[in-house]
């Protein structure tokens, strides 16, 4: 026995069997026992993938400060990862939980990092009540991060978990350079000026062949409740590609992020991202208004583009924030599988608080069987007489030249007629009156220009 237990007492020798002796023999032995379990107690067990965050002192009674405790928590898995529980209560937090130790470009050195709660109550569609649920709050400054993926990282989870900025935090999680990464079943309240969620990369590279997210699929992810800031920023949904490192390869399902009541308020920011999809997702309001910026195309060199919509109604329309991103308009930004529309969204070219774009930044069909975006047509040279006779919607010019005439075609609906033209890089054309152009002006190049058809009066600009 002593060549296997940590003992710090001795059994004595049997003694002869009189009453006295005896007494005192089994006195030792009790003792002895009792000290070799003790010492077995502080030898670590050998760790079984999951640790509880109150055995590292978490109190989960929404006043103590849980921050210290949950980071250790989180410090004490081995390299390959774990799993930190958390059993129901109230979490406060003050600073920023890390998942990761990375310093870009250097990757983390502890992956497959899991957070684990116990569910998120009732649904906020239904009210939104949180008892017998897993909730982290925030407790620190204004503008805050909640939980950070710091990465490079792999194999990062959140699940059954409500993330409550508590009218302060302006993000409640940020998927850096995060690969593989799983939000299951995650519910995220009460943020302030921020985006909920954001999920972007940065250069340099770090792996073979790229430095790309890929992989990550969020199922049943929703943000509600946003705090109703009076002005700029407000409270948006979800954000992707912010940064100058790709987003790519990652799916949404069933999905719901919401944006404040503010028609400059945004629901989805798309950017340096392409290849994604989102499927039975849904991009709404408070108020269940159907207008502001559901969609956000923030153009950035050829991006975003390939980004796929399958049944995920948005209320409100698509804004453009920035120059078109491309002269070749084969790349669509969005693919929409439908587009709906019959909540009043506006239809694509009309976009979000009164604003057009061109066709190819759309494609896709709507609910009411409308085929969405046109193919373009190439002109090197425009004829002497000066008309364009497109087959498409759109028509991109090279040279010297001026039009004054352009023979219409008509719109997915045949209620009207539109056109857009691109003016390459080099080329030097100008449109003048005398046809059925009724603006005379000296085009610049490098941009697109939209014009809209009247039967009567002719072509119109609309910048």
């Amino acid at each position: 026995m002593n060549a296997n237990l940590p003992m710090t007492a001795s059994l004595p020798a049997v003694p002869a069997l009189k009453d006295a002796a005896l007494k005192s023999y089994l006195e030792k032995l009790s003792e002895g026992i009792r000290t070799a379990y003790s010492n077995l107690a502080n030898i670590n067990p050998p760790f079984t993938g999951t640790v509880d965050a109150k055995e590292f002192g978490a109190k989960a009674d929404g006043v103590t400060d849980d921050t210290t405790a949950i980071q250790a928590a989180i410090a004490s898995l081995p390299n390959s990862g774990g799993v930190i529980y958390f059993p129901p209560g109230i979490y406060k937090i003050t600073s920023t939980i890390y998942i990761g130790n990375a310093s870009a470009p250097t990757p983390s050195s502890r992956h497959n990092v899991s957070l684990v709660g116990t569910g998120v109550g009732q649904n906020w569609l239904m009210g939104g009540t949180y008892e017998s649920c897993t909730r982290l709050v925030w407790g620190g400054p204004a503008g805050g991060t909640m939980v950070h993926a710091n990465g490079p990282i792999s194999g990062v989870q959140i699940r059954n978990i409500v993330l409550d900025g508590n009218d302060v935090a302006a993000t409640l999680y940020d998927s850096y350079r995060s690969f593989g990464e799983r939000l299951v079943n995650v519910l995220g309240r009460r943020w302030n000026g921020g985006f909920a969620y954001k999920m972007r990369a940065n250069s340099p590279t770090f792996v073979s062949g790229g430095g790309s997210p890929v992989d990550n699929v969020w199922e049943q992810v929703s943000c509600g409740d946003p705090y109703a800031a009076a002005a700029a920023p407000y409270s948006n949904g979800l954000s992707i590609g912010e940064g100058d490192g790709d987003v790519c390869e990652c799916t949404w399902i069933r999905c719901s992020f919401m944006r404040q009541n503010h028609d400059d308020a945004e629901g989805l920011r798309l950017r340096y991202c392409d290849h994604l999809a989102f499927v039975h997702c849904y991009f709404v309001r408070p108020d269940s208004a159907n207008t502001g910026r559901a969609v956000v195309i923030e153009p950035y060199s050829i991006y975003p583009h390939n980004i796929e919509f399958f049944a995920s109604p948005f209320l409100g329309g698509v804004w453009v924030d920035g120059t078109y991103p491309s002269e070749d308009p084969w790349i669509a930004a969005m693919h929409c599988w439908p587009y709906y529309t019959a909540d009043g969204q506006p239809a694509p070219p009309a976009g979000a608080n009164g604003t057009t774009f061109p066709y190819h930044m759309i494609r896709g069909v709507t609910d009411r069987g409308a085929e969405l975006g046109w193919p373009y047509s190439s002109v090197d040279t425009v004829a002497a007489s000066g008309t364009i006779a497109p087959n498409t919607r759109f028509t991109r010019l090279t040279g010297t030249t001026t039009i004054s005439t352009i023979t219409p075609k008509g719109d997915l609906n045949g209620a009207a007629h539109v056109h857009d033209l691109y003016l390459r890089p080099g080329s030097n054309v100008s449109t003048a009156t005398g046809g059925n152009i009724n603006e005379a002006r000296t085009l610049s190049a490098g941009r697109w220009y939209h014009l809209v058809y009247d039967p009567i009066v002719g072509w119109n600009f609309v910048d």
